[in-house]
């Protein structure tokens, strides 16, 4: 669904505050080097040709292919001088060529492309987009077009009786497939509806006669899963060699639902499953291949979830899937494609079974940007690859591909076809905010690629090539820094000629990767991965470190609460390893938690470590939300075996006898100019008990307590006098709160004043004075 402007305004302005190096002006992260802007994009992939007009990004949508591979040539449906015409891919030139054959003139159509091996089949859609708060409905006087070509001696000729039409309305999507009796078959969501009525929509597919000749009637997918939200999308696959499947999302009950039928049956002969199904676990955002030769009939889908939307979100959930069909059990697998860390979005898959693998590309933000802004930020478009029989993605965004220098290109596009070592891979993407289209070209290099492993990064490969595994991928230079790094099966090689080349590999990398790796407020590897004690792991980066456990996973350290933790032994400290990343409770402060405590961190206080009996009750009376606030100071040793701990508003203090307690306010400072532990009251044995008569509150020590009322304040009643004004009610009783603490009294002795009355202690013996009642 078309979220971004709502995560934009929900996440922007922490983003902008990452991007603009001022964390530590906000508290957070605490106490950290702030380290410094990074660099102007780098270039990656190759400029197109400039457009204008055209109503919708020219790439787009989701699930459509606008390029496809014949002759020995790549071509493509791409919009110039006020028209859609087939442009050819000339590949020395490293540059698109207009044909000269027009498809379509109207600017506000989008298109989905299918070469069959005899004809090129393009279906040219009026874009109508809804929005999860914006819908529309589908434009009844919109017709969906479908231009068949035949091709002879490197030319495109339109055939006779074409366009033919697919449907009269509108529709955010539409995609083409032919069926193995030469259906051609076509599926697109229509959305009904009226502003005070609401809208509702629906599944949609049609079929033609042999060769797209003539369309018979669109239908509404049958099966009670088919009504959607007006946001949602619907693709089509042949697969199997003998059946048609349909795809599509279903936001609001977190589905992907699948329909199949087998060729030659009823048009209604529709077999409708879940592909997956779940909480977030379906967004409007899918692509879908199969492997025509594939005897097993497999099918392939990219598909994003919508778990970013959820508040307990984590960045290792995932965010792209794949999602494979094997009709022997009519079952789909799942697979991790990225996480809500890598901020991907838009994916494509492109197969390639000569050589065992599945390219994923999809957009991200520029490999500049820390972190994710939002999901659907555009910037670049970055490629994974895997293989078709374990498709097991590595960790991070990917390599880019294409970046350009502004950086906002968004929608890949590419084949429905699989590829060969021949052909290679291309996509396509534009940039629809300066007009230009841009590609990236792998000719004929989709076979198992010798890829370089040399210099530094070459070095340390050499020490680490067990943990890494093989390369997938050659050395991006220019990175942040004068940095680089290189991908490797299962993990990475940084590089930085200040600090040398590290491995990153296995949980590290993949929590190292999910907060932008080396563009991240970690910067890059300065150590390999260490054990500081048994069980667990370490890895020191430029800015912070990354530990892991069995117990706690892995964890970043950094800034303030980082070096606090360092400082205090790490691991090997009473904390042992982080629980928690960074989190705040209230503004201005920050907190992590750890296996025996907490580390906090505020402008005003610094870092400070809680634990032990004074840390749970710290915990226990709600944290810097209760009236305590934050640490000013670390645990330090009192009377008696005692330890103690200030807080912006009060102390907890802790004895053997007595356990932990928490003193604050009036009571607090009353029992601190009293002496505290050294005084007569010795230490609390409760907490403040509050709520008394006239709203009042107390608090028991071992030599006495301290009684505060709004009248009196705070006052210290011990000894005998304490007995005998407990003896008579305490505060509920005749005498009320005391008014003043002992003083010595006329005549000798003590006495201490009260609101009804007088208490004197002389010789052993006590005496009550009542005042008079007037």
């Amino acid at each position: 669904m078309k979220k971004s402007i709502r995560r934009a305004l929900s996440q922007g302005l922490a983003t902008a505050l990452v991007l603009a190096g001022l964390g530590a002006a906000m508290g957070g992260p605490a106490g950290a080097t702030v380290p410094p802007p990074p660099p102007p994009a780098p270039i990656h992939g190759t400029a197109g040709f400039s457009y204008t007009g055209v109503g919708n990004p020219p790439t787009a949508d989701k699930p459509q292919s606008k390029l496809w591979w014949n002759d020995g040539s790549w071509w493509a449906d791409m919009w110039t001088s006020g028209r859609w015409s087939i442009h050819k891919l000339d590949r020395a030139a490293k540059q698109w060529v207009d044909t000269g054959v027009e498809v379509d003139d109207r600017a506000s159509t989008s298109a989905d492309t299918l070469w069959d091996g005899t004809h090129l089949y393009i279906a040219h859609h009026v874009v109508t987009i809804s929005t999860e708060g914006g819908p529309k409905a589908s434009r009844p006087d919109s017709p969906a077009e479908l231009y068949r070509y035949s091709y002879a001696e490197g030319e495109y000729t339109l055939d006779s009786g074409f366009p033919t039409e697919i449907t009269r309305n509108s529709s955010e999507s539409m995609t083409i497939d032919k069926d193995s009796t030469g259906k051609i078959w076509a599926t697109w969501t229509q959305v009904s509806g009226v502003t005070t009525g609401g809208y509702t929509s629906t599944v949609m597919v049609n079929s033609s006669a042999a060769g797209g000749t003539s369309w018979g009637t669109p239908q509404a997918l049958s099966g009670d899963n088919a009504p959607v939200a007006p946001d949602d999308i619907s693709s089509i696959v042949a697969f199997g060699n003998n059946k048609i499947g349909v795809l599509w999302s279903d936001h609001i009950t977190g589905s992907v639902w699948w329909a199949t039928r087998t060729d030659g049956q009823s048009d209604d002969s529709w077999k409708v499953q879940s592909a997956v199904r779940g909480p977030n676990q379906a967004d409007d955002h899918l692509n879908i291949k199969s492997l025509q030769a594939d005897d097993s009939g497999r099918v392939f889908a990219a598909v994003k979830t919508s778990f970013d939307m959820n508040s307990t979100a984590k960045n290792s959930d995932p965010q792209l899937q794949l999602l494979v069909f094997k009709p022997a059990t009519a079952a789909f697998d799942k697979y991790t494609i990225s996480t809500i860390g890598d901020c991907h979005t838009r994916p494509q898959i492109v197969l390639d079974p000569e050589n065992n693998k599945i390219h994923a590309f999809q957009s991200g933000p520029a490999t500049t940007v820390t972190g994710c802004p939002y999901s659907g930020v555009s910037g670049a478009i970055y490629q994974k690859t895997a293989s078709l029989d374990n498709p097991a993605f590595p960790p991070g965004r990917g390599t880019p591909v294409i970046q350009d220098g502004t950086p906002s290109v968004n929608n890949v596009t590419t084949t429905k076809q699989t590829v060969t070592p021949e052909s290679g891979v291309v996509v396509l993407a534009s940039d629809n905010e300066e007009g230009r289209y841009w590609f990236a070209d792998f000719g004929g290099t989709t076979e198992e690629e010798p890829y370089t492993v040399q210099g530094p990064i070459g070095e340390k490969y050499a020490e680490v090539s067990d943990l890494v595994g093989l390369p997938i991928a050659n050395e991006v230079t220019g990175q942040r820094f004068g940095g680089s790094y290189q991908q490797f099966e299962r993990g990475i090689i940084a590089y930085l000629p200040d600090t040398g080349a590290f491995a990153v590999a296995n949980g590290i990398n993949t929590v190292w990767n999910s907060i932008g790796a080396h563009n991240s407020d970690l910067g890059y590897p300065t150590s390999d991965e260490y054990s500081p004690m048994a069980g667990g792991v370490m890895q020191d980066f430029q800015f912070g470190k990354i530990s892991w456990n069995a117990a706690t996973g892995s964890r970043i350290t950094k800034g303030g609460i980082g070096a606090t933790w360092d400082d205090a032994g790490g691991p090997l400290s009473g904390l042992g390893y982080p629980t928690t990343d960074e989190y705040s409770p209230m503004a201005g402060g920050v907190m992590q938690g750890f296996q025996y405590g907490k580390i906090s961190w505020t402008a005003a206080t610094g870092a400070r470590i809680t634990k032990g009996g004074i840390g749970a009750t710290w915990d226990k009376v709600g944290g810097p939300l209760s009236g305590l606030g934050y640490p000013t100071t670390d645990e330090y040793a009192t009377a008696n075996g005692g330890v103690t701990q200030a807080f912006q508003y009060g102390q907890i203090v802790w004895s053997p006898s007595t356990g932990a307690r928490f003193i604050k306010g009036g009571i607090g400072q009353t029992w601190i100019n009293a002496g505290g532990p050294n005084s007569g009251l010795g230490y609390p044995t409760s907490d403040e008990v509050s709520g008394l008569v006239r709203g009042g509150a107390k608090q028991y020590f071992q030599g006495g307590e301290i009684v505060w009322s709004p009248a009196a304040g705070a006052r210290i009643v011990t000894g005998g006098i304490r007995t005998a004004w407990v003896g008579q009610g305490s505060e509920g009783g005749r005498l009320g709160y005391p008014t003043t603490n002992e003083y010595a009294a006329s005549g000798g002795g003590r006495a201490q004043d009260y609101q009804g009355g007088r208490i004197i202690w002389r010789s052993g013996s006590v005496s009550i004075q009542y005042a008079s009642i007037a």
